[in-house]
């Protein structure tokens, strides 16, 4: 059974929200490869060390350790796994209200990714899917 996941990455800078790219999560290794669409943009990037200018169409790969599953700027979006962390319990607690319970480490932080993984600090928005982007941005111009 595998365990591979994706997700896309979109970020509010420039005038419209647009997808920058998608990242891929094996039990191995995180990856991230920017849109073609993005790299003409000529806009930032993840972050500094992963610049598109540096990257271009390659995909960014990063072994999974115990300390980052993913790309440091996007396990920023992952409140820490603490158990007193009022964050994290609060995310935990709303998907006990989907039906979602039981999680623990990674699998926890994957859920909580996907439903709070964007709108916060910084420019970087974590989304299951593109069209619950367009939904979550159309949805209240104040996220803008």
């Amino acid at each position: 059974m595998s365990t591979d996941r994706e997700a896309v990455v979109w970020t509010r800078l420039g005038n419209t929200p647009r997808r920058m790219g998608r990242v891929y999560i094996t039990d191995r290794e995180c990856r991230f490869t920017y849109d073609d669409g993005y790299l003409d943009s000529g806009l930032p990037g993840l972050g500094v060390v992963y610049a598109p200018e540096f990257f271009g169409r390659t995909t960014i790969t990063m072994q999974r350790n115990e300390r980052f599953d993913l790309l440091p700027p996007l396990q920023a979006l992952v409140p820490p796994r603490q158990a007193e962390n009022f964050q994290r319990n609060l995310a935990l607690k709303y998907l006990a209200t989907r039906g979602i319970t039981g999680l623990a480490g990674f699998d926890a932080d994957w859920e909580i990714l996907k439903v709070s993984g964007h709108g916060g600090v910084g420019h970087l928005d974590l989304f299951e899917d593109s069209a619950r982007a367009r939904a979550w941005y159309d949805s209240a111009p104040a996220h803008q």
